[in-house]
């Protein structure tokens, strides 16, 4: 387990409560690549690209022989995933290939939490982060500009005729004197004279 985050957990009713309890984001196994599938499949996106289980799992399982797969899971089961292709993007910034939660666990700041991670592991090795989201994915868009992203560019027809991809890009947050990068890339201010080194910082469809 390499980091711990935070999700809303939910009453007997399904509505949100306001607890905070750890969620643990850790690399996936081959064992997980079902859980991973299922995710993915239950989306829009799946369906707007015409996924079959046979293509995502040939997929999931690239990236899992990189490295590149990480999981949220709880109880046995996956609740979500992101891959993560660190010099993906122009064979030198971080790439994210994509985010996916189980349906029934969406809207409880697992995408959030994922997306974070992402920028951990990102920003720990470059400057700057790109990803991909379709022009038909108003929701996902602003998610990713409510984060911090911003539309750099568009490729019509890039995975599918008819839909154009906007590329988004986020810059990580470069320190003053007094301040070091922590992780998401967040600038911290630091006291003056305390004499903190900067830290190294450790996120479609």
């Amino acid at each position: 387990r390499l980091v711990l985050c935070t999700s809303r957990a939910t009453s007997h009713h399904g509505s949100p409560l306001n607890v905070r309890r750890p969620v643990n984001i850790i690399l996936a196994e081959e064992s997980d690549l079902e859980g991973c599938a299922g995710c993915f499949l239950a989306s829009d996106v799946a369906h707007r690209y015409d996924y079959t289980s046979e293509v995502i799992l040939a997929q999931l399982r690239s990236v899992l022989a990189k490295g590149e797969l990480w999981i949220v899971k709880a109880e046995g089961q996956v609740l979500g995933y992101v891959c993560i292709a660190l010099g993906g993007a122009f064979s030198s910034d971080a790439y994210l290939r994509g985010i996916a939660v189980r349906e029934s666990h969406r809207s409880r700041g697992i995408g959030s939490e994922l997306l974070s991670f992402f920028e951990m592991k990102a920003f720990a090795s470059s400057s700057r982060a790109f990803l991909l989201v379709g022009d038909y994915n108003v929701r996902a868009q602003e998610f990713y500009r409510s984060k911090g992203y911003v539309e750099v560019g568009r490729i019509p027809d890039f995975s599918k005729a008819g839909i154009a991809e906007l590329i988004m890009f986020k810059r990580r947050v470069a320190a003053t004197p007094n301040q070091s990068i922590e992780p998401m890339g967040i600038a911290v201010t630091h006291p003056a004279g305390a004499g903190c080194a900067p830290a190294t910082p450790m996120a479609h469809h």
